[in-house]
């Protein structure tokens, strides 16, 4: 029966213990790139990991992540991930429920959030309406949110009238 050439464990693979093995695999990958290498993506120095990319320029070229529009910070800016649903929870979890507030145009039960139409939006491709700033959210139950939105509920795309 095989046993490990360094410590005489049970056998693995390639002449060595699971241990053994598993420790050679890490020390050859990181042997084959070049102390000094930098990453190929221009103006980026930091160490190469696979292809002759950094982590992240790697992520970006598998479609794993975005470009980064801020310049220096690595990744997107947390406010630029949000989408329609992302909004809502924000609003959620800065004020709190709808439903724990009162309408502010008839002063009854609260059921949902929203959306000044003067605020600044933003439109995703299925033509719902957000905004960035939680401050742009008002509490409304439903007869007077769908009159405010002139009876078409634009933010949810049930189009109630």
């Amino acid at each position: 029966m095989k046993s490990c050439d360094e410590c005489g464990g049970a056998y693995y693979a390639k002449g060595k213990c699971c241990k053994h093995y598993f420790k050679s695999r890490r020390t050859t990958t990181r042997k084959l790139i070049d102390k000094d290498a930098q990453c190929a993506s221009e103006g980026c120095t930091r160490r190469p990991r696979a292809r002759g990319l950094c982590g992240s320029h790697y992520n970006v070229m598998m479609g794993y992540t975005k470009p980064s529009e801020s310049g220096g910070r690595r990744g997107r800016k947390r406010q630029e991930l949000v989408g329609y649903r992302g909004a809502h929870l924000r609003v959620e979890a800065v004020k709190g429920k709808a439903t724990e507030h009162k309408c502010i145009a008839c002063g009854d039960q609260a059921r949902e959030w929203s959306l000044d139409p003067n605020a600044v939006h933003t439109y995703e491709d299925e033509g719902r309406v957000w905004s960035l700033n939680v401050d742009d959210y008002d509490p409304y139950c439903v007869p007077c949110h769908r009159d405010r939105d002139g009876g078409y509920a634009w933010h949810d795309g049930l189009g109630y009238n």
